[in-house]
């Protein structure tokens, strides 16, 4: 019998190391073309139920986010939509549905899954921190930048997120979700709609950490009705909650008469 004796190992890691990164490298390529074509697969599948359209865009950097790359766009009642990914940093995706929206009435909110991030990310004391220091930051340019102004409506308008979270009287609402809003009224009567509430059911069966919002996003009267979901998805029944609980809010925006152009008058 014989043993590998020191200067043995060393040949061995010295000639096998390279070997081992190569094979190594291999895989994670391998596995990244896998994740491709599946993305691709559901997207596209996801493209053609909504009679929409799969492109693969360039990627660029848009407000510190890669952005581009596989994306679907289509139509709900006349709204354009878009499903896409974007990354902050190697271990920091997402997946996006959003559609741009005109209000005749003010009507803003933001909720989230319920959990120890979400609790601490609409904490009222963090918010009114970051709303006083950035007022702050707006006083000390105004009259030299012509964009403060812009900025102290902008931080006026987000008051809403320093405020405690809000309960809609709904216990299964209220135990899985977190919501912050500028009409608590307004709110109660939209994530009650049988086409939100059970959207958003569906939806946290697939996925955990997701957040819903609608808020002003131009000095021109738009607002952005925005999903954000962790990571870059592929799960086509996360997918389908996503594009249908979209499809929802948009069609309850509608019937509550706030959302332009709906032909019904606001309440």
């Amino acid at each position: 019998m014989s043993f590998a004796i020191p200067t043995d190992i060393g040949t061995l890691f010295r000639f096998g190391m390279p070997v081992l990164f190569v094979l190594m490298a291999v895989m994670a390529i391998t596995q990244q073309r896998k994740l491709r074509a599946k993305l691709a697969e559901t997207w596209r599948a996801l493209a053609d139920e909504t009679g929409g359209a799969y492109s693969e865009e360039k990627r660029a950097i848009v407000k510190n986010e890669w952005v581009g790359g596989p994306t679907v766009r289509w139509t709900i009642r006349g709204l354009p939509v878009t499903l896409s990914s974007h990354r902050q940093g190697k271990n920091s995706a997402g997946t996006r549905l959003q559609a741009s929206v005109r209000l005749v009435r003010p009507f803003q909110f933001h909720v989230m899954t319920q959990g120890a991030l979400a609790r601490l990310a609409s904490s009222p004391r963090l918010w009114n921190l970051v709303l006083e220091t950035a007022e702050k930051e707006a006083d000390k340019k105004a009259g030299t930048d012509e964009n403060a102004g812009a900025a102290k409506e902008a931080i006026h308008k987000l008051r809403f997120m320093a405020a405690e979270p809000v309960k809609t009287g709904d216990s299964l609402f209220d135990e899985a979700f977190l919501l912050k809003t500028d009409d608590p009224d307004r709110a109660r009567d939209f994530f009650g709609s049988s086409g939100v509430s059970y959207w958003m059911q569906e939806l946290k069966k697939t996925e955990k950490g997701w957040s819903l919002a609608l808020a002003v996003a131009d000095l021109n009267g738009s607002s952005g009705l925005t999903l954000e979901l962790q990571g870059i998805d592929t799960n086509p029944a996360a997918l389908r909650a996503a594009r249908s609980l979209v499809e929802g809010a948009i069609g309850r925006l509608a019937d509550q008469g706030v959302l332009a152009g709906s032909g019904r008058p606001a309440a």
